[in-house]
């Protein structure tokens, strides 16, 4: 939920805690609830029951994709946070909540997909977000490595011989008017050359 006010320490029960102001995203209620509950709740009580209700979605492949992709951004504890909440990277307002996010993005999908950035500078939303197969996606990311260009010479014996070294895969398809995605599936051995000549990840 949406932090508007830390209220500062207050006595809680038998306690003193941290306690600030929140705001549901789904019902736009603002409720006192302790820091370190709050942070970590993505509605109010009567919007979680009701959010169960309403998308039956929780033991779906794809609410585990929504989760993923929103707790990478908003939660300092996982691993992947330091590249994407810890880099601005933002999930929208709408897709705080499962049903915000299926809304704009059920069309489209289906299992196994997952869900890709058009833009990798900006944030998470549905100008800016589509859905990729696995394979897809690792050809997407892999474009904007390093890559080394090699003749192959088959006779009298196969060999590679270095071409050029390129600051990666979109670079040299632009400049040799190939495709950066098929310069990436031979640099992962799926397929042996793309426009007459061999390619590797830079080391």
């Amino acid at each position: 939920m949406k932090l508007l006010i830390d209220l500062g320490v207050q006595d809680y029960g038998k306690t003193r805690r941290k306690v600030g102001l929140f705001e549901c995203p789904v019902c736009k209620s603002h409720i006192e609830i302790r820091l370190d509950k709050g942070v970590k709740q993505r509605t109010c009580v009567n919007c979680r029951g009701s959010q169960n209700k309403t998308h039956g979605m929780s033991g779906k492949t794809v609410y585990y994709v929504w989760q993923m992709m929103r707790d990478r951004c908003v939660n300092p504890n996982n691993p992947s946070y330091p590249i994407y909440g810890g880099k601005g990277i933002r999930v929208c307002e709408e897709w705080l909540t499962f049903e915000g996010f299926w809304k704009d993005m059920e069309i489209g999908y289906y299992k196994g997909m997952t869900i890709d950035r058009i833009d990798s500078n900006k944030g998470y939303n549905k100008e800016n977000c589509q859905w990729l197969s696995h394979s897809a996606n690792s050809a997407k990311t892999s474009v904007v490595r390093p890559v080394s260009q090699y003749y192959v010479v088959r006779k009298p014996e196969y060999k590679l011989i270095l071409a050029k070294e390129w600051p990666s895969a979109r670079a040299a398809a632009m400049s040799l008017g190939l495709a950066a995605e098929h310069i990436s599936v031979v640099c992962q051995g799926k397929r042996k050359t793309h426009g007459g000549y061999a390619w590797k990840f830079t080391e």
